[in-house]
């Protein structure tokens, strides 16, 4: 939840409808125990348990269900879904998404 400065009404804040709104990434509070920002994930090289590079994290995706890492490879590109059962491990010291997926999945 956010609010804007000077923006205490309903019609206030409807004049604003279509704006783009952002916060600089400095002013995040620390991502808790096994969480990580979205925005950490752009860039990120994914491979998979046998150590097969697929590309990097171009995009999060929300489809409703649960989230999806749009990985890149060049022309390629696989949607991840970011779920216990394929994302085995995500460093974001390193950049790293390591993931139970191939790269003709």
């Amino acid at each position: 939840m956010a609010k804007l400065v000077d923006c205490e009404t309903p019609e206030q804040a409807d004049r604003l409808r279509g704006a783009r709104v952002g916060v600089s990434r400095a002013a995040f509070p620390p991502a808790g125990d096994r969480e990580v920002y979205w925005i950490d994930l752009i860039g990120a090289r994914v491979v998979n348990r046998s150590g097969v590079e697929l590309g990097t994290v171009s995009e999060v995706l929300s489809s409703g269900a649960q989230e999806l890492l749009e990985v890149r490879h060049g022309e390629r590109v696989l949607l991840v879904p970011m779920v216990e059962r394929y994302v085995d491990e995500i460093d974001p010291a390193q950049r790293l998404v390591v993931v139970d997926w191939e790269a003709d999945w």
